[in-house]
């Protein structure tokens, strides 16, 4: 869009390549995000004169110090956050959250959960933008990618790092119950192994053989974009039932929006005015396996419901996508520079 982006990443990061990345200046910044890691920035943004500075902030990425002092970035470039979750786990990180939301120029949430919590305990906090994240896993423009042939049976497919809290174990239990009435189904687990839970992907691999699974499952594990695209593009049915629910800041739910999938996931207590259960998404409670099989069977015997499922879907995929959402952006930086 014709504006100057600098990219400050991980020196552990490998940089992406393709159209478009080579407009960007991808510079490796740090090992560690701590009190060194603000120092460099400081001084940075003191020399570069940027027009904003925008921490996409989840609290386990940075440490104590970096969060603490980040808004002090503001004496020297303004300070923006990008809000993809608000708190982690103890007391500290609920300080440093507010810190975060009260001292920058400008907050931006990615999802309604963060938005909620802010206007519920921050009420007199005004400059707050809800803008949200867009699937990085771009479908082909025509359909089903060259190659892909229809398989034979129905296949359900869930994608996503595997780690406590996606609802893997529920899909498990739910897929063995199926199995007893309808045995004709694949299910495809897209995605790798989350940094530290590599026992807990190996249990989940057990487990699925002490269900009676080993010809039903097959674990991917980690692959390239285009080659989740040839899976969800061969998928009848996507499996994402959240053990927190559903929530739009999901990277693997808005895979499956563009892709144009029946989705099944899991009710929260926050309302969305994206997502609409029978329209757009079929929801079950969390951790319900029973309840999980039943609307998966229903959707097997219903290909219309299907169908219309999946089409409502991509029309709210239009929603997140990244012209929009970069026009969006561009919009709240030029509000503070002004």
């Amino acid at each position: 869009m014709g504006h100057e982006v600098t990219v400050l990443v991980s020196h552990g990061y490998r940089a992406a390549t393709g159209d478009g990345y080579e407009a960007l200046r991808i510079v490796p910044f740090t090992s560690a995000w701590g009190f060194g890691a603000f120092l460099k920035l400081f001084r940075l943004c003191r020399d570069e004169k940027f027009d904003c500075v925008d921490l996409q902030y989840s609290p386990p990425l940075y440490g104590v110090f970096f969060k603490l002092l980040y808004p002090l970035i503001g004496l020297v470039s303004p300070a923006v956050v990008t809000l993809h979750t608000l708190v982690g786990g103890g007391l500290i990180n609920r300080f440093l959250a507010m810190s975060l939301v009260l001292f920058t120029a400008e907050v931006i949430s990615t999802n309604e959960e963060v938005s909620y919590l802010i206007r519920r305990h921050l009420t007199w906090k005004k400059n707050l933008v809800e803008i949200p994240i867009g699937s990085n896993i771009i479908p082909p423009e025509h359909g089903r990618p060259p190659g892909i042939k229809k398989k034979e049976g129905i296949v359900l497919t869930h994608f996503g790092l595997f780690y406590p809290g996606k609802g893997v174990e529920t899909i498990l239990e739910a897929a063995a119950g199926l199995k007893k009435e309808y045995d004709d189904f694949r299910l495809f687990m897209l995605g790798g192994k989350w940094p530290g839970a590599e026992d807990y992907y190996d249990r989940l691999r057990q487990r699925a053989r002490e269900l009676g699974l080993a010809d039903k499952v097959s674990w991917l594990g980690y692959l390239a974009d285009e080659k989740v695209s040839e899976y969800l593009s061969m998928t009848d049915i996507f499996l994402v039932p959240f053990d927190a629910g559903i929530s739009i800041r999901r990277g693997s739910y808005m895979a499956g929006l563009v892709h144009g999938l029946p989705i099944v996931s899991t009710r929260t207590d926050i309302g969305s005015e994206y997502i609409k259960d029978g329209e757009n998404i079929v929801l079950v409670p969390p951790r319900d396996a029973a309840a999980l099989k039943e609307k998966i069977l229903e959707l097997i015997k219903d290909p219309g419901k299907r169908a219309r499922l999946g089409e409502n879907a991509r029309r709210l995929a239009a929603e997140f996508s990244w012209p929009k959402i970069a026009l969006e952006m561009v919009r709240t930086f030029e509000k503070i520079k002004c």
